[in-house]
């Protein structure tokens, strides 16, 4: 099915206003980050690189991914706005569209999966692995979806979703639900590193920490403070991982019922 301009003026008027206020939304909030994103970038640049461990080169990666994720967001709803009459018209640029959204949000979803289990490997089980060995999962992860998306795109898979600003995929096509399954899939795994690495070291640090009050006599109204403010922080980075980017793989969900 070929998306004609008049199927996408017409998408883009039933989604009206509400396409406009969110496309409106993704451009503040894509200059926001992309500045602050931008000057933590900077300054860690400017730090010594050569003494950088494992976690902060995985971090630098992370940081340039998402910087780039933002300036995706932010050229497409400029595009968006100023442009809409014929942003997505045809499968061509609804397929690269979808491509680029699905390479670079699961990209960095994969390296923060990365992370959580370099943190959880070294602090929970005191096993320090090279850089290698993370790059592996990291590139193991990102083959499979570039091949995913790969297929989608071969057989048009991808179609502009309700709010017409990006295309996802088109599960009421065999190439399109494949993709969405495998999406789903690899996300789901992912996000599972995530949550189950950040627990873990939740639990570890809080029984730790009970162990040393107990062992050194230590305050325990301290100790809880300490304990409670790693845990805020373990879950503040989970949550904000997974609402991230979490919201695409839900919406594939959604989109199989």
């Amino acid at each position: 099915m070929t998306l004609k301009f008049t199927e996408y003026e017409e998408l883009y008027q039933s989604a009206y206003p509400y396409n406009i206020v969110a496309a409106g939304y993704g451009i503040a909030d894509s200059i926001i980050v992309l500045i602050l994103g931008a000057s933590l970038l900077i300054s860690i640049i400017k730090t010594n690189n050569e003494g950088w461990k494992i976690d902060m080169k995985l971090c630098a990666m992370l940081l340039g991914v998402d910087l780039a994720c933002t300036l995706l967001i932010l050229f497409y709803n400029l595009q968006y706005l100023f442009y809409s009459n014929t942003y997505l018209e045809g499968h061509a640029l609804c397929n690269l569209n979808g491509a680029l959204v699905n390479i670079l949000f699961p990209t960095a979803v994969f390296l923060m999966a990365v992370i959580s289990l370099e943190r959880c490997l070294l602090i929970v089980f005191k096993r320090e692995f090279s850089l290698m060995f993370y790059f592996c999962i990291f590139a193991t992860f990102s083959m499979i979806n570039a091949a995913n998306v790969a297929q989608t795109v071969i057989n048009n898979g991808y179609i502009a979703y309700p709010l017409a600003i990006y295309c996802q995929y088109n599960t009421s096509q065999t190439a399109g639900l494949v993709g969405s399954v495998v999406m789903v899939l690899v996300g789901g795994i992912s996000y599972n590193m995530i949550i189950l690495s950040y627990l873990a070291i939740c639990f570890y640090r809080r029984s730790q920490s009970l162990k040393a009050q107990l062992e050194l006599g230590l305050d325990p109204i301290k100790v809880k403070k300490e304990v409670n403010s790693t845990i805020i922080k373990s879950l503040i980075i989970m949550l904000g991982s997974i609402l991230s980017t979490g919201i695409f793989v839900v919406i594939t969900a959604i989109s199989w019922f």
